[in-house]
């Protein structure tokens, strides 16, 4: 795996206060830099690490955000605008393993990558 990806819901990126507060939390935390590209996609990693192929450096949080009504999940990225997914599927989560971590995870992962749901 390449990064550890994380959402945020468009109702939280929107609300400039809080966005703008997270946005400067994150960018100035020490020891770590937030990269954000026009797409959307933030990336929050360790500053001393080596670069890789790409401006960010590796392993690195993956943030993207979302928008939602009461059933549906969407993408505001430019690589998920098109992905529509049901609300309960990501929403009920479960744990899973990623590196030494227990981490939450939407139940229906699998269901998810393999059919688009």
């Amino acid at each position: 795996m390449d990064s550890f990806p994380g959402t945020w819901t468009s109702t939280w990126w929107s609300t400039v206060p809080t966005g703008v507060r997270w946005r400067h939390v994150l960018g100035n935390t020490p020891g770590f830099t937030l990269w954000t590209q026009r797409s959307g996609v933030w990336r929050f990693y360790l500053s001393h690490l080596p670069k890789v192929e790409s401006p960010s450096k590796w392993p690195f949080v993956e943030i993207y955000f979302f928008s939602e009504d009461d059933e549906h999940l969407w993408g505001l990225t430019n690589s998920l605008k098109y992905l529509m997914v049901d609300r309960e599927c990501v929403l009920s989560l479960s744990t899973s393993r990623w590196e030494h971590l227990n981490v939450s995870v939407p139940a229906c992962t699998e269901r998810m990558v393999k059919n688009r749901v």
